[in-house]
């Protein structure tokens, strides 16, 4: 019987300690090994695994304005807090949509996104630090998350990640890595659409002692430029000072709705300051051409133009608008036709 309990407690020791030299080995896993190597040669971690989750607050700001059109361009801010007490890096970027996702509601309902991928205007990813207690604060388009589909009251929030699996940002050596996620406090927008914006024409036009006419074609040739007549009426009795084209923006609206995102917006015109009389009225013209569409398909457009405002003080103007049909008229056809090879 003590033989056997002696043998009992050798093997037993002798388990123990192969668990023991187990964990021992464990030890050194390939994280552990890297980092010593990284260390010695003074080699950057940073695609390292953070040992622990980065906090980091985030929520969504659109600056305030006077009021916001479908069709503007519309900012979004991203605002982020390092709530640790030491500095992490994160890539930041506006456009692609990869570390960043948008979610939009408007009634209830969501509103598609738009998918990974680069803008219209892209800008390349940036490796940024978030100082501990900080607000960082990184601007981007709204036209760059989502294509508002019409005006309306949206909700805006989202997730950010810091820096995903895949990328390798460029940062001072032993810097940690955001690599969490972070939900965005969400933010409400009010957007007007074309339509009702225009139908404030008049009451804007009273507010601001000044009316805006346009006068023009019904159609867009796609050759020959056209001209167009801005009338800038005083309907004041004192006289009134401005710059022309100074903040008057042109619009060019498909059937949707929707602003021309390749269209002409700033007349390229040089500008002059105008003192236009008390109940008197001033009259300029600008040419618009098929060139200045862009590649923009054919259709019928609605054209106006805006006076944005000087100040936050003042309410933005927009003239009286046009309907203006975008397409190959009959010349244009016939010509086409004569020129097209007749297959035998």
């Amino acid at each position: 019987m003590n033989y056997l309990r002696r043998k009992s407690v050798a093997d037993a020791s002798r388990r123990g300690g192969a668990r023991s030299s187990r964990r021992r080995r464990d030890r050194w896993t390939a994280p552990h090994l890297i980092t010593i190597f990284a260390t010695a040669f003074g080699l950057s971690t940073a695609t390292l695994p953070n040992s622990q989750a980065a906090e980091v607050a985030a929520s969504i700001h659109v600056p305030p304005a006077e009021v916001y059109v479908l069709g503007d361009d519309i900012p979004l801010v991203w605002r982020f807090t390092n709530q640790s007490t030491n500095p992490l890096a994160m890539l930041w970027e506006g456009c692609c949509r990869l570390n960043g996702k948008l979610a939009v509601t408007t009634g209830g309902q969501a509103v598609d996104v738009l998918p990974p991928g680069a803008s219209s205007f892209h800008t390349f990813s940036k490796a940024e630090t978030l100082p501990p207690g900080k607000l960082m604060e990184f601007s981007s388009r709204l036209v760059d998350w989502v294509r508002l589909p019409t005006g309306g009251e949206f909700e805006l929030g989202g997730r950010y990640t810091g820096v995903l699996p895949s990328q390798r940002p460029q940062i001072p050596t032993g810097q940690g890595l955001w690599t969490g996620t972070a939900t965005a406090t969400p933010t409400k927008l009010a957007v007007l659409s074309v339509d009702d914006y225009l139908a404030q024409r008049t009451a804007r036009s009273r507010e601001h002692g000044l009316e805006l006419g346009l006068a023009g074609p019904d159609r867009l040739p796609p050759v020959a430029p056209v001209k167009f007549t801005a009338t800038l009426r005083n309907l004041g009795d004192t006289a009134q000072s401005l710059d022309w084209p100074g903040t008057i923006q042109l619009w060019l609206v498909d059937e949707r709705g929707w602003r021309l995102e390749k269209g002409l917006r700033h007349l390229p015109i040089l500008g002059e300051h105008l003192t236009i009389p008390p109940q008197g009225e001033l009259k300029r013209e600008f040419q618009l051409s098929s060139a200045d569409l862009n590649g923009e398909p054919f259709g019928d457009l609605k054209m106006f133009l805006d006076l944005g405002p000087a100040n936050a003080d003042v309410k933005r103007l927009p003239s009286s608008s046009l309907k203006v049909a975008w397409n190959l008229g009959p010349a244009e056809r016939q010509h086409r036709s004569a020129r097209s090879p007749t297959w035998s």
